[in-house]
């Protein structure tokens, strides 16, 4: 069992695997739902409210104040900064890292060593006045290495492709991929080799 340090409540069937540690000597509560598995060296800070069947991966970190919904995955050597808002099913991959105030819609996959930022402006005094995390609606996709702007927003069903640095909004259900990204195609084009069906149809 890893160390529960204080005000946390962990749900019924939990596995907490050992050098794991969750919660501090300050801060709010922390819950996380029923059936998580939280593997070795994971670092869960205060305030986080998680829902069912979490998973970390080893060395995953979730910093404070998060609100995570059911049947999340984030991978080793992940970190979710504070503040962010992750819904149901999401699956967010190994080395990724998601900055303050990042939104991820339901169902959506975010690929390895993917960025999230927030500072548009680094040096500025008031930083909190600018600052906003990237919006990535519901069963979007992200390949790896992807970099997100401040404050973009990535709308429902649509797919980043691996690599690509994205510095504007990216309309619903369409492609884009490079540096900058830039629309390819639509969803709705895509159809997977080994079956021939369309990915749109998968997705809903």
């Amino acid at each position: 069992m890893g160390n529960i340090i204080r005000n946390v409540k962990i749900g019924k069937n939990s596995k907490i695997a050992e050098f794991c540690q969750i919660g501090s000597e300050t801060g709010n509560r922390t819950e996380i739902g029923d059936y998580a598995n939280i593997r070795s060296f994971t670092v869960i800070y205060p305030g986080n409210k998680i829902g069912e069947k979490l998973t970390t991966g080893h060395h995953t970190v979730i910093r404070a104040n998060n609100l995570i919904g059911n049947e999340v995955t984030i991978g080793n050597f992940s970190i979710v900064e504070g503040r962010c808002k992750i819904g149901d099913n999401v699956k967010i991959h190994s080395m990724v890292f998601l900055g303050e105030d990042t939104f991820i819609g339901k169902g959506s996959w975010i690929g390895p060593r993917c960025v999230t930022l927030l500072t548009k402006h680094p040096r500025a005094t008031y930083q909190e006045l600018t600052n906003k995390g990237p919006r990535i609606g519901k069963n979007v996709v992200i390949g790896a290495g992807t970099i997100l702007m401040p404050g973009i927003k990535i709308n429902d069903n649509s797919m980043i492709g691996a690599g690509s640095l994205v510095l504007k909004d990216v309309p619903k259900g369409v492609v884009v991929a490079g540096n900058p990204a830039k629309k390819i195609k639509n969803v709705s084009d895509l159809k997977c080799p080994a079956t021939g069906n369309k990915y749109e149809k998968k997705q809903n």
